[in-house]
């Protein structure tokens, strides 16, 4: 199967690249715990992945482009109505 080249933003730039087929192998968030006591956690969504079609990785390696959205979630956070600033 051929994939279709469509243009992409990189570095500023718009270049030709190939649509990759990619199946999700695990969804677990990445967590956070800041200095002053909230928890986050975060993960990205990926809806496409592109192959850069023109342009490479100095050793020679292809460069992706991911495209989706990151969601976060506030899992703990302190209570800020005690404190004045």
């Amino acid at each position: 199967m051929t994939s279709e080249r469509v243009k992409v933003p990189f570095e500023g730039d718009t270049v030709d690249a190939e649509d990759v087929a990619f199946e999700i192998s695990e969804t677990a968030p990445t967590s956070f715990r800041l200095a002053d006591g909230t928890t986050i956690n975060m993960r990205h969504d990926v809806k496409k992945v592109y192959r850069l079609c023109d342009k490479k990785k100095e050793d020679g390696s292809p460069i992706y482009v991911l495209v989706g959205h990151t969601a976060i979630d506030i899992v703990s956070a302190p209570d800020q109505k005690d404190k004045k600033g």
